[in-house]
């Protein structure tokens, strides 16, 4: 079987799919992962295949680019917004529309190559980014089963309509309309890494999938191995975190990294080396690491600050570590009050942010507070019974493999 993975951003939004991939290739089947050019060398790295599909799209020189500052700046839209667009106002529904003609631009640019690569190699099974659009078309040109990976919330899985319920936008019409292809409305199915008791509602079939942290490869440190002695607490911006605005990036999470060693924890600040170039000083006594990757690193430690990106806090999930949560936008925050109201988080909202004695609160309370722990700990629990990749990727294969 041969199955084709199609992503338009490295790396975040390739690393939640990594393990899905390789439980394909560990199985005997074979697998490709296409991604526009900046994106390959990012695929490559991590073992598998690559196809460039596509230039790259200048997004920060694209027509109304200033329509998305809200997207990436700190913020939060009305709670729940994510599931029920309709509490939108009519700024936000600009700002979410402004996020559809991107990734349409994306996907079009994409598109030729991917659909010219399908033609040649013939995959049986296409599994794309939610927010990947020339996935679907891509699979419906080549008339093979397509499986969307849910890397956001629902409204975001759904950019391509103005509203979850309605049907598709037509510039995504289009797309399907330029290889003479059916529209598909809906993809065979959606694999979502959520655990159940933080999933927003969402209409469409589900598969569960467990989150298997993958950030990249890394050596183990002698230090990691070694009991510290007092609590250890990793502060990061995940793979994604430098693009957003407030404190993530150059100094990041300073005010946190003040407050963990003042409270005599020890902080450790976790970057990608991108990041790690635009680092000005942090605080005496933290400890800095370039490309750790988390599975490694999170069960060595008693907490997690983030900027709220669903890959680190799956994988503080899976290692059952409390958070807190300093939310960069709009999308993050609605993950970040989900996992708040679980009782497995702390968030610190957009104005918190600039009172550093809110930072002091609230990772002494991360540090102390057993109730966080427990609730962790049931999260850590949950995603521990999820099916593995290598069981999904079991359960698909025969699956299509008798539609074929």
């Amino acid at each position: 079987m041969r199955v084709l993975f199609a992503t338009w951003a490295a790396p975040s939004h390739l690393f939640p799919m990594v393990p899905l991939a390789w439980a394909f290739r560990a199985a005997g089947h074979e697998v490709r992962v296409a991604a526009p050019a900046s994106g390959v060398a990012a695929v490559a790295a991590t073992g598998l295949s690559a196809v460039a599909a596509g230039p790259d799209v200048a997004v920060a020189q694209m027509a109304g680019r200033e329509r998305l500052a809200p997207w990436r700046s700190p913020g939060e839209w009305a709670t729940g917004w994510s599931a029920r667009p309709a509490l939108l106002g009519d700024a936000e529904l600009d700002v979410m529309r402004a996020l559809a003609d991107k990734q349409l631009l994306v996907a079009d640019a994409m598109l030729g190559d991917l659909v010219a690569f399908g033609r040649r190699w013939a995959p049986d099974l296409v599994v794309y980014d939610s927010l990947c659009l020339a996935g679907p078309v891509a699979a419906a040109a080549l008339g093979v089963p397509a499986y969307g990976f849910v890397a956001g919330s629902p409204a975001v899985t759904r950019i391509e309509r103005r509203h979850p319920s309605t049907e598709p936008l037509p510039g995504y019409l289009r797309l399907f309309e330029r290889f003479g292809a059916e529209p598909a409305v809906e993809p065979r199915g959606w694999l979502d890494p959520c655990p159940p008791s933080l999933r927003l509602p969402f209409d469409g079939d589900r598969t569960e999938l467990r989150h298997v942290s993958y950030n990249g490869s890394g050596t183990v440190p002698g230090w990691l191995l070694d009991d510290p002695g007092r609590p250890r607490v990793v502060v990061t911006g995940g793979a994604a975190g430098s693009k957003y605005g407030g404190q993530a990036g150059a100094g990041l999470f300073h005010d946190t990294l003040e407050a963990v060693t003042s409270l005599g924890a020890e902080a450790v600040l976790a970057l990608t080396p991108a990041q790690a170039e635009n680092l000005g000083p942090v605080p005496e006594g933290t400890r800095v690491v370039r490309s750790l990757p988390f599975h490694l690193l999170f069960p060595a430690c008693h907490a997690v600050v983030h900027h709220g990106g669903s890959g680190t806090a799956f994988a503080a999930f899976a290692a059952g570590l409390p958070q807190l949560v300093l939310p960069q936008a709009p999308v993050l925050a609605e993950l970040a009050r989900s996992m708040e109201a679980r009782g497995a988080a702390l968030v610190l909202g957009g104005e918190e942010q600039d009172d550093p004695r809110r930072f002091a609160t609230a990772v002494a309370r991360l540090l102390e507070d057993d109730e966080l722990r427990r609730a962790a700990g049931k999260l850590r629990d949950e995603v521990a019974s999820m099916p593995p990749p290598s069981a999904v990727a079991a359960t698909l294969t025969p699956t299509y493999g008798n539609l074929l």
